[in-house]
């Protein structure tokens, strides 16, 4: 992980709120994955309300064996907050962006997972 402005940064960047409490002491933000396996999203779909966004993932469109339809299998559905989606928005569009530049280190940079803290075992 990397330090920041004093935060540390996993695979997004913190940033506190202008005028939050936040912004006048650092804090150390440890990254714990309850899961590290990663499953493919072709498609997106995005649902939202005053007070949500919710997205919906799938590895793409197949074929209903049962019915000959086609069928969108969704595997992982993510609600989030207005502003966590604005926020992730953000991030993406800052990614994206590096990804574009040929200043960019190597791709697998971009792609690699935060460096774990492990407590040393005794």
């Amino acid at each position: 992980m990397a330090e920041e402005g004093g935060y540390t940064r996993g695979m997004s960047d913190i940033t506190p709120a202008a005028g939050s409490p936040d912004q006048q002491r650092q804090m150390r933000i440890r990254v714990k994955y309850d899961e590290l396996s990663a499953k493919y999203a072709s498609q997106v779909l995005i649902n939202s309300n005053a007070e949500e966004f919710f997205l919906d993932f799938s590895s793409g469109i197949v074929n209903d064996p049962s019915g000959g339809d086609a069928l969108l299998q969704i595997h992982t559905r993510i609600a989030m907050s207005p502003g966590a989606a604005a926020r992730l928005h953000a991030a993406l569009g800052k990614v994206l962006t590096q990804a574009a530049s040929p200043a960019v280190a190597a791709p697998a940079a971009l792609a690699g997972l935060p460096k774990l803290d492990h407590p040393s075992r005794s």
